[in-house]
């Protein structure tokens, strides 16, 4: 039994092939956009996660903090730096 290709691909990506299908600026943006808040989350929730102590304490968890909140900040200076032109 072979799975579908709309199982094997997850919702995202599905979103991304059909928004980046007829691209424009303003589907780069709303890409853009999304991807801000995924990271945001993504940091948000880890920080809640280790904070709570669901998590242990250890290193990897924070290079993946500091990672996310990297590509966070760079989403945010590009958003930033268009919109000044």
């Amino acid at each position: 039994m072979t799975l579908s290709w709309h199982r094997e691909k997850p919702f995202w990506h599905l979103f991304e092939f059909f928004v980046k299908k007829n691209a424009g600026i303003q589907a780069f943006k709303g890409i853009r956009n999304l991807k801000i808040i995924r990271s945001f989350a993504a940091v948000t929730g880890q920080a809640w996660s280790l904070a709570a102590g669901y998590q242990e304490k250890n290193i990897w968890l924070w290079i993946l903090i500091l990672i996310f909140s990297l590509f966070n900040d760079m989403w945010l200076y590009w958003r930033i730096k268009s919109t000044r032109y």
